[in-house]
């Protein structure tokens, strides 16, 4: 064949044809290998020793598939196809495992946008390809310079249009593979020029060498990763408290948040459990020959704050800058002994179950699946493959299925006024109908539902939704309204009759406000607490920190914000709320059922936490005063002394450590 005829356009149709079909197909065969053995082979390597072995193992299907396709075409130079598909595959490998290494190092994989993986590979892939074919061919293509930027940039525009299809449409996860190639291999086809062919010896050594060194340098590097995986070892697991070991606080002022016996002084503890509580002869009269018994000298001894609503552990990296160990005990701290994490995806549910299995979580946590993400996108319903539990004093459950039905985090609220004038009445993400159905669906799966709304809009939307679902049932599975920032009244008495459980922000944002006040007539609207309680007489409504979203974790700011919405901003000075705001207040007996009572409701938990009750978890804090009894002014003052969780000390503060018990313990 006349060398001129290979390079017609059916033979450029052959070149790239090959190539888009060969180099997906063994790609996303390598990507289905990764799914059905990656999980048990990260259990032996880790995570980023994994990642390098699939980055090498992708690579390398495809610099196979990339190769195979062009080498077949390119046969007709009398190019070995065999040294060709060594070099490409050897190339492909070796750079990829060096960007899925950094990648999963510098924050995993699985938790970075699509855009910056897509620039990532696409890098990877393009600048292998590019380099390994430019290589090849560099005296068999004119402007061969060209050649290896022109691929790179096709490649990535190819690549980051894939993802971006396969953001918003399932069939568009074809395109990350086939678009890619396709325009990799026209990028290539226009620069194709004839020439003489090398000899395979002048075309293939550097080549091959160039790829064997890379992957064998990488083979050294994850070696080193499996040998030591971490410069900071976790913490060892925590020891499990004796459950015949007895504990006695007395000379208290014990808040119980039980109505029938509000105040006491003194409690007794057996094990992870309180077991009686009562007058200080009482309780003292029950001392035991190994008993810890401790003098709270008029301290105050309450439940630990529970908080229905927080994305501490989930937000620890991306806004807290820290890992889990080291956010949890700024939790401790401020006295948070339970919580409900509201943001929970597949990735971050691996990672707080690896957490928990190896007996460092301390916080009791309860784990809602997100089934969209904060612009209303389906995340798909991944959370079927789960179920929820209620095991007795269990420190991680799956609680239910999250979803976000209007702006707030991502777009703006759905309102009846513009927050914004002259920006519009917010956004909804779902039509009545579709939020409806989904609710619905979950309902069905025997979850409990909670429902970002922010907006009266939203709200009036979820009210809805729960409804139907329950279609005239009791709200047994307790569906949940996050937020609940702007009702309009007619709203209001609906949580009641319908059973819905509201959880709303503890801390008002009056320092850095999260937009301009609302217009005169809508002022009763905004965070109306005061009226939803008045109107629903026994409605639980529970807090919520929402950590990180106002700036720190501090339940006792909350407490202060909840009972006179001024605010504190970071160099502790008092922000006054507006007048408007003081139709809204809570007393501080409400408040605090809110953060302990109410908010363990919410949780499915009252039978365990949120009261200083016999048969309940010792989950308690002790406080420097009583919130009661000291003036509203003075209650930002009060300090967190000591956090207890199962009857052991998770946080003593500096200089109070005869408040902290250090009991009997065995091992796990």
């Amino acid at each position: 064949m006349p060398r001129s005829r290979f390079y017609d356009w059916r033979s450029a149709l052959l070149w790239i044809g090959l190539g888009s079909l060969l180099f997906p197909a063994l790609l996303f065969a390598g990507f289905i290998a990764s799914w059905t053995i990656g999980e048990n082979l990260e259990k032996f390597l880790g995570q980023t020793a994994t990642a390098i072995v699939f980055g090498i193992f992708l690579g390398g299907l495809g610099g196979a598939g990339a190769s195979l396709g062009s080498g077949l075409a390119i046969r007709r130079l009398g190019l070995s196809l065999g040294r060709w598909l060594l070099g490409s595959i050897m190339l492909s490998a070796a750079l990829l495992g060096i960007v899925m290494g950094f990648i999963q190092m510098a924050a995993g994989l699985e938790n970075l946008p699509s855009s910056v993986v897509g620039i990532a590979l696409g890098s990877a892939f393009g600048l292998s390809l590019g380099l390994g074919q430019w290589l090849v061919l560099r005296q068999v293509v004119a402007r061969s310079g060209l050649w290896m930027p022109l691929s790179l940039v096709a490649y990535l525009a190819g690549l980051g249009l894939g993802f971006y299809l396969s953001e918003n449409d399932d069939w568009g996860l074809v395109f990350v593979g086939l678009i890619p190639m396709t325009l990799t291999w026209l990028g290539m086809g226009r620069l194709w020029r004839a020439g003489p062919a090398l000899t395979e010896e002048e075309t293939n050594r550097p080549l091959v060498w160039i790829g064997v060194g890379l992957v064998l340098v990488l083979i050294v590097a994850a070696a080193l990763v499996i040998v030591n995986p971490s410069s900071e070892p976790l913490p060892p697991p925590l020891p499990t408290v004796d459950p015949d070991q007895q504990l006695i606080f007395f000379n208290g002022v014990i808040l119980t948040m039980n109505e029938d016996q509000p105040q006491v002084q003194a409690v007794a503890i057996k094990g992870q459990k309180i077991s009686a509580v009562g007058s200080d002869e009482d309780i003292l009269a029950l001392q035991e020959a190994n008993s810890q018994v401790i003098d709270l000298e008029g301290r105050t001894l309450m439940p630990g704050f529970v908080d229905a609503h927080s994305h501490l552990f989930n937000d620890a990296e991306s806004s807290f800058d820290m890992s889990l160990a080291e956010i949890q005990q700024v939790g401790l701290e401020n006295g948070i002994t339970a919580l409900g994490d509201l943001y929970v995806n597949s990735s971050f549910l691996k990672e707080i179950q690896e957490f928990e299995a190896g007996g460092l979580l301390q916080i009791r946590t309860s784990l809602y699946l997100v089934a969209t993400d904060p612009c209303g996108k389906s995340q798909g319903d991944w959370y079927l493959e789960q179920r929820p539990s209620d095991r007795a004093l269990e420190m991680l459950r799956i609680a239910g299925v999250k979803i976000f039905t209007d702006g707030g985090t991502c777009e703006t609220p759905a309102t009846s006024y513009e927050v914004h004038p002259g920006e519009g009445q917010g956004d909804l993400f779902f039509s009545q109908e579709e939020l409806d159905t989904l609710v619905a669906a979950i309902h069905q799966a025997g979850f409990q539902v909670a429902i970002h709304a922010i907006g009266d809009q939203a709200v009036e939307q979820a009210q809805n939704a729960i409804a139907a679902a329950l279609a005239g049932e009791p709200n047994d599975l307790r569906h949940r309204i996050e937020h609940n920032s702007i009702v309009r009244p007619e709203l209001i008495p609906r949580y009641g009759e319908i059973g819905i459980v509201p959880v709303v922000f503890g801390l008002y944002p009056t320092c850095n406000p999260f937009g301009p006040p609302p217009p005169e007539a809508y002022q009763a609207w905004e965070w109306p607490y005061r009226a939803m309680l008045d109107a629903n007489p026994g409605l639980k409504l529970a807090w919520s920190g929402d950590d990180p979203f106002f700036g720190r974790v501090r339940p006792l700011d909350d407490l202060y914000s909840l009972v006179t919405r001024n605010d504190i901003d970071e160099s502790g000075q008092i922000c006054q709320a507006p007048a408007w705001q003081q139709q809204h207040l809570v007393t501080v007996e409400e408040a605090l059922r809110m953060m302990t009572t109410n908010a363990a409701y919410a949780l499915f938990r009252e039978d365990e936490l949120g009261q200083v009750v016999p048969g309940l978890a010792a989950d308690l804090i002790v406080l420097t005063d009583n919130p009661l009894a000291v003036e509203v002014e003075a209650l930002p003052e009060l300090d967190v002394l000591m956090t207890m969780v199962g009857g052991r000390t998770a946080h003593c503060a500096a200089g109070f450590e005869h408040f902290c018990p250090s009991l009997k313990i065995i091992s796990r």
